[in-house]
């Protein structure tokens, strides 16, 4: 097999956006995903205004997959209830069927997907910093080297040992828990076209219809000394928010294992330093991990994917790139920070929500201020 010169290692939204955009300018690298088969990823599954945007024009109609369209925004915290017509139209469509339509396209365009393949890193760079050197381990047993003179990094969550990310903060013991529901009709009906977030004392929530009558839960908890039990946990939360009680009430698949992930490093944006390893491009989650309460993970993925397949096709260095990418998301990063600082405490967030009653429209300007700036969007 001949090795493209470049490597993706991550098939998620990130990694197959920006190989789709190379293989389109005649320069398909290699994708390398470690699952072997395509799986659901923990993901609040909130396709923002502008994530449906840049998806059009990678070919992928998000109505065709079945995206739920959201108008409204429901916030719950104890028994209070505010409701607001968000800003723009949002969509709930699975990660499963998002990330199965970019490989599609990815494909189509010419990129190899190699699955079950997990990556390790040997060597950085050779001494001349022309190639990293990839340790492969495939499904199937077999080992192998492979060089790529310019490695991008798109495995989400998750770090590569070698190449970890240096966050600034050590991340909060905190919980991230997801499942797929199906509810009764007439909780459906009422969820419909809304997407409901509940605010709870160890963390929120939040609830929203993707495609095939299912609902996406995803809960963000600080993880208690005994563990998750989810059926307790569920009810809990139930009692403390009447509106969660009311939707999960005769709903099918939540005693289901749910998806889980642990002390995600929230808040973190990369710095370019003159440490980095020469060729090395970091991309989603790997460049930026965005409160996820803002529901935009899926637009600054995407958006990140543009900006790398632009730089890399004009020839620009690997600190250039990142140094773009801090200057054009900072300012979304520390507004989404301030949100979430307000959200999880609770003198502050007695404070706010008398506020958002009496003006509702302050929920869509707070959802608005936390989108990729439409200036940065404009390539």
């Amino acid at each position: 097999m001949q090795v493209p010169e470049r490597i993706v290692i991550g098939a998620g939204p990130a990694g197959s956006a920006v190989a789709l955009l190379l293989a389109r300018a005649g320069q398909p690298p290699l994708l390398l995903e470690r699952s072997a088969r395509l799986r659901t990823r923990l993901c609040g599954e909130f396709i923002s205004g502008e994530a449906a945007a840049s998806l059009a024009a990678l070919g992928v109609d998000v109505v065709k997959l079945g995206g739920q369209p959201t108008h409204g925004l429901r916030l719950a915290c104890g028994s209070q209830l505010i409701e607001a017509e968000l800003p723009f139209t949002v969509y709930g469509l699975s990660r499963g069927m998002l990330d199965s339509a970019l490989q599609a396209r990815a494909q189509a365009a010419g990129v190899l997907l190699w699955r079950g393949a997990r990556a390790g890193v040997r060597q950085l760079a050779a001494a001349d910093g022309r190639a990293h050197r990839l340790h492969i381990t495939t499904t199937g047993g077999m080992a192998l080297e492979l060089p790529a003179r310019t490695l991008l990094l798109a495995c989400g969550k998750t770090d590569i040992a070698a190449l970890q990310r240096q966050p600034r903060r050590e991340p909060e013991p905190l919980i991230g828990l997801q499942l797929h529901l199906r509810l009764l009709p007439q909780q459906m009906r009422s969820l419909r076209g809304h997407v409901e977030v509940m605010l709870f004392d160890s963390g929120y929530g939040g609830l929203q219809p993707v495609e095939r009558d299912r609902v996406n839960l995803c809960l963000l908890l600080r993880r208690g000394p005994q563990g998750v039990r989810l059926p307790a946990l569920l009810q809990a939360l139930g009692r403390e928010c009447p509106l969660l009680a009311q939707r999960l009430q005769g709903a099918s698949g939540a005693d289901a294992s749910p998806r889980s992930i642990f002390r995600v490093p929230y808040g973190y944006l990369h710095r370019a330093s003159t440490q980095d390893p020469p060729r090395l491009w970091r991309l989603g989650d790997q460049a930026a991990v965005i409160p996820s309460f803002t529901g935009d993970g899926v637009a600054i993925a995407l958006h990140i994917a543009t900006v790398a397949a632009q730089e890399l096709l004009a020839g620009a260095t690997a600190q250039h790139y990142h140094q773009r990418l801090r200057r054009e998301l900072i300012g979304q990063m520390i507004r989404a920070q301030l949100l979430y600082e307000l959200g999880r405490h609770r003198p502050l967030r007695g404070a706010l929500l008398p506020l958002l009653r009496r003006w509702q429209a302050l929920l869509g300007w707070l959802a608005r201020i936390t989108r990729v700036d439409p200036a940065a969007l404009r390539l």
